[in-house]
C-alpha cells in the first residue's frame, strides 16, 4: 500500500488524511420497531465519526478525485 501513495512516515498507509468528530447519536423513536440493535433503543450514545480520503497521501488536495470514507463508532 505504501508503494502506491509513497512513503509518509507517521501516517497510515491508507486513509492518511481525515477528520475525527465526536458527538451524540440518538435513534428515532420508531427504530425499536424494526431492530433490536442496542444503539437504536432511543437512548443518547456518545459517538465518534471519522471522515477520510482513502488515499495514503496526507497532502492530497481535498478537490482531488479519490474515494472518500466514513467510519462510525457507537460507544455502547
Amino acid at each position: 500500500m505504501r508503494t502506491l501513495a509513497g512513503s509518509h512516515p507517521g501516517f497510515r498507509p491508507v486513509h492518511a488524511k481525515g477528520l475525527v468528530c465526536s458527538g451524540t447519536f440518538r435513534a428515532s423513536a420508531d427504530a425499536p420497531r424494526v431492530t433490536r440493535a442496542p444503539h437504536f433503543t432511543g437512548q443518547s450514545l456518545p459517538t465518534i465519526v471519522r471522515f477520510a480520503n482513502a488515499n495514503g497521501n496526507p497532502d492530497v488536495h481535498d478537490g482531488a478525485p479519490n474515494v472518500r470514507s466514513i467510519a462510525v463508532k457507537f460507544q455502547l
